[in-house]
């Protein structure tokens, strides 16, 4: 069963200092790198936030706002799927899917985009 409790059991354990100040900096300046990297090679960057039970982490909606922006900038595609599986039995844990979660979100989600992507 998922309830409010759970949730903020397990995120407490994910995060038990909150988010430290400077982890967003430093965790986005590899990202840029990356970014740039796939610019300078011409190959397009999909962003994809998987699925979980526990709703939006820690850091989520500064994230993105930040991913939002070089989205529109075109440097990136994004796709925040966060909430689109509430289904437990799809779950293992409260982040982690199952198999036949895996199946589900490759068949519902993941392989339109693919297909979108290799089509257009």
């Amino acid at each position: 069963e998922v309830t409010a409790e759970r949730i903020a059991l397990r995120l407490d354990s994910l995060y038990p200092d909150g988010l430290p100040e400077g982890v967003f900096d430093t965790y986005t300046a590899e990202f840029e790198k990356i970014v740039a990297l796939c610019e300078a090679n011409d190959t397009p960057l999909t962003v994809i936030v998987p699925p979980t039970l526990l709703g939006p982490e820690p850091g989520h909606a500064a994230m993105m706002i930040w991913l939002e922006e070089l989205a529109n900038a075109g440097r990136l595609d994004l796709h925040d799927w966060v909430n689109v599986m509430p289904d437990r039995t799809q779950y293992y844990n409260l982040d982690h899917m199952n198999l036949g979660g895996i199946e589900t979100f490759m068949k519902a989600w993941l392989r339109p985009l693919l297909d979108e992507k290799t089509v257009g």
